[in-house]
């Protein structure tokens, strides 16, 4: 899977601008087969995915070996493969109508429902598991999405008593107490535990919800988050939460009639996003939820350390797109914006913390506030033979989901990579009136074969070729400058002013991407540079965990394909080296 480090520096740096050295994508709808070439790191044999439009559609290998089908916009593609992992990219356009492009489209939306099905139901069935355990007294009690939102040690806080107010005005003086005595008799069965032990999770969610909206219970401190040196809120943004404040008082009264499952967890998120605007308001100043999951990768120590220039530079994005979406939702309030300037405000506070040495916290895709916290059942521990059969049954939920999984998308790199996979679903997708082959078998799992035999089937012009961001880099250096000059100043990691050296490349001196005549000297010398740098590597390793050795074991090997005229290693950026590539193409 591509590293959640990667993912939001992504997303940060297309929508800031750091993309500008790629062409504009086309206005209309494509049918794009687009193969990215090799570099050192994730698909260092390559990559292929098929762009629809706007949107692009790849297979991953996941950390359990399962490949996971990824949807990303097109401009976040390309940036990512293009620019940061310093990828070419060959295109091959396939002629297509609109009504072909959308069913291809819903071919891989079907994939991603069903496996969003399959990892929704093995999730479900292990807190089935964790409640039956808690019930036989093996766990404390059950872990609740979005319960740790409220604190109920901070009870009776003013906006708590102002949303509690509202949902008597629009339910009716009584409506909270009855529906905690209600909630209170179906926890109070355990036969309902057993038997349903998703209702019963989720009507203990409700009543903890219900019972933090009677007592006005507020956030925790750790839960309400700001920006240092935050401005003021504007005149419009205090309309715009004023505004939303109001909205989020009809949800939580809205939500509390609701027959839908997970109202509890809704209940907490919409009444804690309550409490955040109410102190924005009351504090002049903007407050948001920390949305953060409870547990996720984090950036800290060594690795940390390595990426403080970088992090300078990303709380420097963060920072500009908070303001913008500020204006977004000033502009026009919705709980869309809301929820996104949120998740902008708080990955903002977590760069600009990394920049100052602090641990930064790495949530992947969207996030949105799910704090848990353990609550105990509300029954007697029950004998541990009561519960074997249910939670027998859980786990076996949870293993066939698993295996379902693993039987239709389970990693292989002969017979079920990102190359196969996509040509299954890109065919059953298409149908047979199809005007291209698909064809992966034999040695079509290799992503260059693949993508040359569907290119060989077009006519030339439809297959082009977008070089990487360096060598383009290069071209702009050689005609502001002497050509000579240049090349060799930027053919090697030492002088080069547009590279600068990161570990994730590994050891290597010469850059093999040019001419091809010359790799197989490239390839000794950055043999033998990586072999020395081995060398010094054993002295360092107990002062540098064996960075350096490792770094070293990265550059023979790659420096092995560049004997034989095939070059992998092109170097890659990260923000602070995109943009310092940028200022020296810049430069007069």
């Amino acid at each position: 899977m591509i590293p959640t480090w990667e993912r939001r520096l992504v997303a940060l740096a297309t929508a800031a601008g750091l993309a500008g050295a790629l062409p504009a994508a086309g206005a209309e709808p494509v049918l794009e087969l687009v193969h990215a070439e090799a570099n050192v790191g994730g698909a260092s044999g390559g990559h292929t995915a098929l762009r629809v439009g706007d949107a692009v559609h790849h297979f991953q290998a996941a950390s359990d070996d399962l490949l996971v089908l990824e949807r990303d916009h097109w401009q976040d593609f390309r940036f990512r493969y293009n620019v940061l992992q310093n990828r070419p990219l060959l295109f091959a356009s396939i002629p297509a109508t609109s009504a072909e492009l959308r069913g291809i489209a819903d071919g891989f939306a079907r994939v991603r429902l069903a496996q969003g099905r399959l990892f929704a139901a093995r999730d479900d069935a292990e807190r089935d598991a964790a409640l039956l355990e808690a019930l036989a007294g093996d766990r404390p009690g059950v872990r609740i999405r979005g319960a740790g939102l409220l604190d109920p040690e901070r009870s009776g806080s003013e906006a708590g008593r102002a949303l509690r107010a509202r949902v008597a005005e629009a339910q009716g003086a009584g409506f909270l107490g009855e529906e905690q005595a209600r909630l209170d008799a179906e926890l109070a069965d355990p036969d309902r535990a057993r038997s349903d032990p998703r209702g019963y999770r989720e009507a203990l969610a409700a009543r903890a919800a219900v019972a933090a909206l009677a007592g006005a219970h507020a956030p925790g401190p750790d839960v309400l988050v700001t920006l240092e040196d935050a401005p003021q809120l504007a005149p419009e943004e205090r309309v715009a939460f004023e505004r939303r404040r109001v909205e989020l008082g009809e949800a939580v009264s809205v939500l509390l009639r609701s027959p839908r499952p997970d109202r509890g967890t809704a209940l907490f998120v919409a009444t804690a996003r309550y409490h955040a605007v109410a102190r924005s308001l009351a504090d002049d100043r903007l407050w948001t939820l920390d949305p953060f999951p409870d547990e996720g990768p984090r950036l800290e120590g060594r690795a940390l350390r390595k990426r403080r220039d970088e992090l300078k530079v990303v709380a420097e994005i963060a920072a500009r797109r908070v303001a913008a979406a500020r204006q977004a939702f000033a502009e026009q309030p919705s709980a869309r914006r809301h929820a996104r300037l949120e998740e902008l405000a708080a990955r903002a506070r977590e760069y600009a913390g990394g920049a100052e040495g602090r641990a930064v916290r790495e949530g992947d895709r969207a996030l949105v506030p799910s704090r848990g916290r353990v609550l105990p059942l509300p029954l007697a521990i029950v004998p541990a033979e009561s519960v074997s059969e249910p939670l027998a049954r859980a786990g076996e939920r949870a293993r066939e989901a698993q295996q379902q999984l693993r039987d239709a998308w389970s990693y292989d790199l002969f017979t079920s990579n990102c190359v196969t996979e996509l040509a299954l679903t890109w065919a059953a997708a298409a149908g047979p009136e199809t005007p291209v082959r698909i064809d992966a078998s034999d040695v079509g799992f290799v992503p260059f074969v693949f993508f040359e035999r569907v290119a060989s089937q077009l006519p030339s012009e439809r297959v082009t070729r977008t070089p990487s961001f360096r060598r383009r880099s290069l071209v702009e250096l050689r005609e502001q400058d002497a050509a000579l000059p240049v090349a060799l100043r930027e053919s090697n990691v030492w002088t080069a002013r547009l590279y600068r050296r990161r570990d994730a490349d590994g050891s290597f001196l010469l850059f093999s991407d040019g001419g091809a005549a010359l790799r197989p000297l490239a390839g000794i010398l950055n043999l033998g540079y990586a072999t020395l740098d081995g060398a010094l590597g054993v002295l360092t390793a107990p002062f540098d965990r064996g960075e350096r050795l490792v770094s070293a074991g990265k550059g023979i090997f790659f420096s092995l394909p560049e004997l034989v005229f095939v070059n992998i290693r092109k170097g890659s950026f990260d923000a602070a080296g995109l943009r310092r590539a940028r200022s020296v193409v810049a430069e007069p």
